[in-house]
């Protein structure tokens, strides 16, 4: 497979720790180097979070109890990042503008769900397992149910059709 996408969305999502971090990158001579510095930078982001309980925006749509949960501060993106081994941490600047919210995912299985909104609504983005994997359909299907049923009720009777909008399977 081509892994050129990942590694573009991989040296950004540094540069955008890096500079949170105010820490300048080294020069990156391989791919092993990209993807070590990416963890340590996951690392060391998620951790400096965890230091803050600053609020996040109210969550655009209800969670479903025990099955989908809004991360509402900084600090719960981070413990989220650091205990799925992703850097979900990272998108705090996106969510306080509005552009994008973020959800645990409990059941049908473990997961991290991002959510955007489009002039038709709130899509989902993406939703990664443990270490970006790949989720069960079944689980992808949940989080889409979930996201059409909760616009829904907030639609009140306006027709509404959800979009499904995975942004080129890039991981948190």
């Amino acid at each position: 497979p081509d892994a050129g996408p990942m590694m573009a969305f991989r040296i950004q999502d540094m540069l955008q720790m890096s500079a949170e971090l105010q820490r300048k990158l080294p020069r990156l001579r391989s791919i092993p180097q990209v993807n070590q510095l990416h963890e340590d930078l996951i690392f060391d982001f998620n951790l400096k979070r965890e230091d803050t309980g600053e609020p996040l925006p109210p969550p655009p749509l209800p969670g479903k109890e025990g099955e989908i949960e809004p991360l509402e501060t900084c600090q719960e993106l981070a413990i989220e990042g650091r205990l799925q081994q992703h850097c979900v941490g990272s998108y705090a600047h996106s969510v306080r503008r509005g552009q994008t919210y973020v959800y645990r995912m409990l059941k049908p299985e473990r997961a991290t769900l991002a959510i955007m909104q489009n002039s038709r609504g709130w899509t989902l983005r993406e939703i990664r397992g443990y270490r970006n994997a790949d989720v069960q359909p079944e689980t992808c299907q949940a989080a889409v149910d979930w996201l059409y049923s909760s616009q829904r009720l907030d639609m009140q009777g306006q027709d509404f059709t959800p979009a499904l909008a995975l942004a080129d399977d890039l991981p948190f």
